[in-house]
């Protein structure tokens, strides 16, 4: 299986506008309860974090990678909401999203919801829940943001392996079966559990023809090749080649979503890409770039997944109060025995790619806690790969493969 795979609001009181008035100067606050923000914020927002966890988690190794951003955002964003002080600074800082306020990004992650909503016709489906240990007082204006903003199951519980047993099902559910297990215990100190669960299937616009599937050699970085099963194809397909890559767009029916893989030019490794242009360079060049355009295309089929641990990239990318047992403000949760921190932040993905189309699925887990040839390209050694969501940008899947067969 290959080895791999989204925080939060901005600080209320961020700037404050000082007026003369006489001798003396009133300091004038922006209304709490007003919007500060918009998609176009949050869109920018994202890009800027995808980017940064990507890099973070980019293995300089020989391995594969595989992260949804959008489910680690929504789960960072649900939990902005329970943040207050540095600790929310902290997180809007690293989240892109610093110039908006909480209200700002509800609303703009509710109008981010109806545009794909708008788009899709079932290709991606987001579930958000919460659960809460009965020893906890859940904060009534966190939980209603929860079930409002973010559309959240909210649950009360007594934790336990039953209760484990059940947030397991419900994200099992989620992803139609592909992630089945996201906890493995509930620790003692664990009292509360913010989820995002994420669904995605779409047929490709043009697909391959199965019949064409064969073994072909995929070199690895080591400079060794292994043998994969390669799809095929002869035809128009959207692409753009460059002195420095070659990358290829697959859309989805109804062109709300598109797949797109960035292969290095020969003699040159994704790593060397990478210290040239960021992620979000390639895909803003390559879907302003890209033409129709008759090409060979070789694929490779493959199937990835991933469970990871991200509280130390979170850290390492600024948000660190959240996570210190002492320094920690999440008093916006609600109340426990002592203080509230984030206990862990897993992430767990699922990505297929095959003659028909692509399936993914993905739950992020917050605890408290060519009458010539044409134009030829071959996916025959590491590539690039995301997924988007055409009309808002966002990225739904992003990762690379060293090794389809891993």
């Amino acid at each position: 299986m290959l080895k791999l795979n989204v925080i939060l609001s901005a600080c209320l009181m961020s700037c404050l506008f000082l007026f003369s008035c006489g001798d003396d100067d009133e300091v004038i606050k922006p209304n709490p309860d007003e919007r500060i923000g918009t998609l176009d914020d949050l869109k920018s927002g994202m890009n800027t974090f995808n980017n940064a966890i990507f890099m973070d988690l980019f293995d300089k190794e020989e391995e594969n990678l595989l992260i949804s951003p959008m489910s680690i955002e929504t789960a960072l964003y649900m939990a902005v909401n329970g943040a207050n002080n540095n600790t929310l600074d902290e997180m809007m800082q690293t989240l892109g999203i610093a110039d908006m306020n909480v209200n700002g990004l509800n609303a703009s992650y509710g109008d981010l919801m109806s545009a794909m909503n708008q788009d899709s016709n079932g290709e991606m489906k987001v579930a958000n829940s919460i659960w809460w240990d009965d020893r906890m007082n859940l904060n009534d204006d966190f939980k209603n943001v929860m079930t409002q903003s973010f559309n959240a199951d909210a649950n009360m519980r007594t934790f336990n392996d039953a209760t484990k047993d059940e947030i397991n099902s419900w994200a099992e559910e989620k992803t139609e079966g592909r992630i089945k297990k996201v906890l493995d215990e509930i620790s003692a100190d664990e009292v509360l559990f913010l989820i995002n669960a994420l669904y995605f299937i779409a047929d490709w616009d043009n697909g391959f023809d199965i019949k064409l599937t064969g073994e072909q050699n995929f070199t690895l970085s080591n400079g060794t090749s292994v043998q994969v099963p390669t799809m095929q194809s002869d035809g128009q397909r959207k692409a753009f080649v460059t002195d420095d890559y070659s990358a290829l767009i697959m859309p989805f029916k109804d062109d709300h979503y598109s797949m797109s893989f960035i292969l290095p030019k020969d003699g040159s490794t994704i790593n060397d890409l990478l210290a040239n242009k960021s992620i979000l360079d390639l895909s803003t060049e390559i879907k302003l770039e890209a033409q129709e355009a008759r090409y060979l295309i070789s694929l490779p089929k493959f199937e990835i997944s991933n469970k990871l641990m991200l509280n130390a990239p979170l850290q390492r990318l600024g948000i660190q109060d959240a996570f210190d047992k002492s320094n920690a403000d999440l008093t916006n949760f609600g109340t426990a025995d002592g203080n509230l921190f984030i206990t862990r932040v897993l992430h767990d993905t699922f990505l297929k790619i095959d003659e028909k189309g692509a399936e993914g699925a993905a739950v992020t887990t917050i605890g408290v806690g060519t009458t010539s040839l044409p134009p030829s390209i071959s996916f025959n050694k590491p590539f690039l790969f995301y997924i988007t969501h055409e009309s808002t940008d966002a990225m739904i899947f992003m990762g690379k493969i060293e090794n389809p067969l891993d």
